[in-house]
């Protein structure tokens, strides 16, 4: 994941994490590593998969790039939905791959882009243990979900 990008990279300090919603230059650049953040979050079979991919090249899935050093460290995809029972936007985290180190600080200026357009709160799920335990120490309150598969 440690693509370079000169032209699309923001202009940092050392060490800092930028993180900016893609473009569709941007994603056609780092598709194989938006293709790897969507296999990598157990999406079950190659059709949900491709749904999922053709969802972002439709713009109704926003992948967000997290920048640090002129590189492209972590990549996470957003879904933006509507909560049916409070009318509220919420954003949904359908994948989230790479470095999970700059992830804390990338939560945090993810969750303020996503405040400034009007969302309420971010849901995310996951099996990943790694990933729950990430969540738990940035102060994301974590939850039961029970899923039977039909």
């Amino acid at each position: 994941m440690e693509q370079k990008d000169s032209h699309s990279a923001p202009q940092t300090q050392a060490n800092d994490v930028v993180v900016e919603p893609m473009d569709q230059g941007l994603v056609t650049t780092l598709w194989p590593d938006i293709e790897a953040a969507v296999t990598a979050s157990g999406f079950a079979d190659e059709i949900t998969k491709a749904n999922v991919l053709g969802q972002i090249r439709a713009r109704r899935l926003q992948p967000y790039a997290a920048w640090q050093d002129g590189a492209v460290r972590a990549i996470v995809i957003i879904g933006r939905e509507q909560d049916g029972y409070t009318e509220e936007r919420v954003a949904v985290v359908h994948a989230l791959h790479g470095h999970l180190e700059v992830w804390p600080e990338a939560a945090r200026q993810l969750e303020e882009i996503l405040r400034f357009h009007g969302y309420k709160r971010i849901i995310a799920w996951t099996d990943n243990p790694r990933v729950a335990t990430l969540c738990a120490e940035i102060g994301w309150p974590t939850r039961t979900v029970a899923v039977k598969e039909l």
